[in-house]
């Protein structure tokens, strides 16, 4: 994430319904604007950065905040954070804010329960709690879904286990497929597509969306274990859906392209002079606090997102670039948000800037007047300096300022 040395640890707490989060805690001796993106949700739900100095941001995200603290010389971060417990009530508006922050009580038991019967299909699994958790250490030697389950400690695999699957017959259903990988990959293919093929709730694709509901009852891969002789026919109705739906999707796919295509030539074209000239202006000492921050990372984000986004469907696969059939792409309203705050934070910066140019004139010495007013006048007027501030220019401007 970041060059500068780190030390971090994971702290655990639980809400008040009993669910367990985690705080990533980063201790560092410099800000870096990665910090601003999520953690990922294998590693923690929320984060705390200590720093030794106060920074200058106009907003951060409700998940993240920032200790300043009296720092020691740091360490480079070990390959596995240390794990420390922390009391619930001083991090739980951290967590509320959190992308990942969900409110399952699915049990560990429950979790074991489903995946020892998903392991023994179609022989019942054990019903005691002891007897499933061995079942599926003995799976996980070889199971690279489950390896994290006799790997990680008691309250990180809770946690893994309910950030990885929504629900324990999620975990089921993921340990059924790896099974049917070996046993029948064909099998294996048809379904988990199916399971991935996303569909919004979007009345041009209510009969897409129906019919792979009840699919995924008939489709099972616990009714395949039950009787692989008499799956032939979902397996031929599972087919045929995902000949539908691929050619749905692939329609549905080239016009997100377009509007996203549209959006870079209408809104996108001058944001990069914009947003560099906000970052010229946030870099002058003496005009006020830097604007922006938040909403120049995310555009820069979505940018690289909807740059990358192919211009055809990959067939081989549920979804392409984060397209869901019949919603537009998420980073196409993340830029239109972020593109508008940065103006309206360059617009207040010029202000700043105008502001402060026009008082050093007014504080020349030995000026007329009315050479200070007319002075002043042509020094408020800087519309448009965005497009010729470069850091030569911007380290000029600094020190006629200071």
């Amino acid at each position: 994430m970041t060059t500068h040395p780190i030390h971090q640890t994971i702290e655990y707490a639980r809400d008040a319904d009993g669910v367990l989060f985690a705080i990533e805690r980063i201790r560092t001796d410099a800000w870096d604007p990665a910090y601003l993106d999520p953690p990922g949700p294998e590693v923690a739900d929320a984060r705390i950065v200590e720093l030794p100095a106060p920074i200058d941001l106009d907003s951060l995200p409700a998940w993240l905040r920032i200790e300043v603290t009296e720092q020691t010389p740091l360490r480079v971060a070990e390959a596995a954070p240390a794990y420390a417990t922390s009391e619930s009530n001083t991090i739980t508006a951290l967590w509320d804010a959190s992308p990942y922050r969900t409110t399952t009580t699915t049990s560990v038991e429950e979790y074991i329960r489903a995946a020892a019967s998903a392991i023994l299909a179609p022989a019942p699994a054990p019903y005691e709690a002891a007897r499933g958790a061995l079942t599926i250490r003995r799976y996980a030697t070889t199971s690279a879904l489950l390896a994290p389950f006799i790997e990680l400690d008691s309250d990180p695999r809770e946690r893994w286990l309910q950030r990885t699957f929504a629900d324990a017959e999620a975990l089921a259903y993921e340990v059924l497929i790896e099974r049917l990988m070996t046993d029948a990959p064909e099998v294996a293919s048809t379904l988990r597509f199916l399971r991935a093929a996303e569909i919004a709730d979007n009345a041009d694709y209510l009969d897409l969306a129906f019919d792979r509901r009840a699919l995924l009852e008939q489709a099972s891969p616990w009714r395949y274990y039950e009787s692989s002789t008499d799956f032939a026919p979902a397996l031929a109705a599972a087919h045929a859906w995902i000949r539908r739906y691929q050619g749905a999707y692939e329609r549905h796919y080239r016009k997100v392209v377009r509007d996203v295509r549209s959006l870079e030539q209408r809104v996108l074209t001058n944001i990069d002079v914009a947003a560099n000239g906000l970052r010229q202006l946030n870099a002058l000492a003496g005009i006020g606090r830097a604007q922006g921050l938040i909403a120049l990372h995310t555009l820069d984000h979505a940018q690289a997102r909807l740059s990358a986004l192919p211009s055809e469907p990959d067939r081989d696969t549920a979804r392409t670039g984060d397209v869901t059939l019949g919603r537009e792409h998420p980073a196409l309203e993340d830029a239109r948000r972020a593109a508008s705050t940065v103006r309206d934070a360059l617009e207040t910066q010029r202000r700043a800037f105008a502001q402060r140019t026009v008082q050093l004139v007014l504080e020349r010495k030995n000026a007329a007047p009315l050479d200070q007013l007319l002075d002043a006048l042509a020094a408020a007027n800087i519309d448009g300096i965005e497009r010729v501030l470069d850091e030569r220019l911007t380290a000029h401007i600094q020190q006629l300022i200071a």
